[in-house]
């Protein structure tokens, strides 16, 4: 279920409309084999004039480090989204073995705990979390 009516697709949108006027979180995720890269950036918007995003943040595959303790990324918890992200082949199996993304609707402001290096929103955000598939 979304709680922000108004991020919802409307009927008749086009993608270019929604691109532009959308509203509610927007990530964007690439994956650089090559380099070994992985950026995940927040809140972009394409507004005719060409993309412009609020944050962005570069996770080295090779090394896994984490960011620096209260920095955040696209996720406001510092982590990297996509190894979380569900991906359409795991719901095919009808198996998910890895953590998983969700939302909360209210948090408790509190310090950071590991792997997290971004502090949690205030009470009244809603924000996201991890679930492990181990329990």
């Amino acid at each position: 279920m979304n709680e922000d009516e108004e991020a919802l697709t409307k009927p008749g949108q086009t993608l270019e409309d929604l691109q532009r006027n959308g509203t509610g979180d927007r990530h964007i995720i690439v994956v650089d084999p090559v380099n070994g890269k992985l950026y995940g950036v927040l809140a972009e918007q394409e507004d005719g004039r060409g993309w412009q995003a609020s944050n962005e943040a570069t996770f080295d595959l090779k090394t896994g480090a984490l960011r620096p303790e209260r920095w955040t990324s696209s996720d406001a918890a510092g982590l990297p989204i996509f190894p979380a992200v569900v991906r359409y082949d795991e719901c095919e199996r009808g198996i998910v073995e890895h953590a998983m993304r969700f939302t909360v609707r209210r948090t408790v402001a509190a310090t950071c705990c590991p792997p997290r290096t971004g502090p949690a929103a205030a009470s009244t955000a809603r924000t996201r979390g991890w679930a492990s598939a181990s329990g």
